[in-house]
């Protein structure tokens, strides 16, 4: 899986990378805790309420299979999403959207073709009133 964030400053766009992926680990970790516990928890009452040596034998195995996935959920730091490559800050110079000095200079020809069309329109108006051309 592949993550890129655009963000006019690139500093800070590298840090919400990072931190995102560390509060998507930290919320699945929690929450495979939180389920292998309960597992664990429900599997040991019912291997006490059995009599069956087989049925007893067959929870114990499943508790086991809990009790690996609870020890690598807590020892695990990058529990579901691990960084191949660490987030990159792109070098000051590299193209990044938007520039603000394109969208200003854009904006000003914009502008300044439109200003142009509304006073010839409004200059041809006049001497159309006049009834003057020249």
């Amino acid at each position: 899986m592949t993550i890129q964030i655009d963000w006019s400053d690139r500093i800070q766009a590298a840090d919400w990378l990072t931190s995102m992926v560390a509060q998507v680990n930290v919320e699945l970790r929690n929450a495979a805790i939180a389920d292998s516990r309960r597992s664990i928890r429900f599997l040991t009452t019912e291997a006490d309420r059995t009599q069956s040596v087989g049925v007893k034998e067959a929870i114990y195995r499943l508790i086991e299979s809990h009790m690996k996935q609870l020890t690598l959920a807590e020892g695990e730091e990058e529990y579901a999403l691990k960084f191949v490559d660490r987030p990159i800050t792109p070098d000051p110079r590299d193209f990044i959207w938007p520039r603000r000095v394109f969208i200003v200079c854009l904006g000003a020809l914009v502008g300044s073709l439109l200003g142009g069309v509304i006073h010839l329109g409004l200059d041809n108006r006049r001497r159309a009133g006049r009834g003057t051309y020249a």
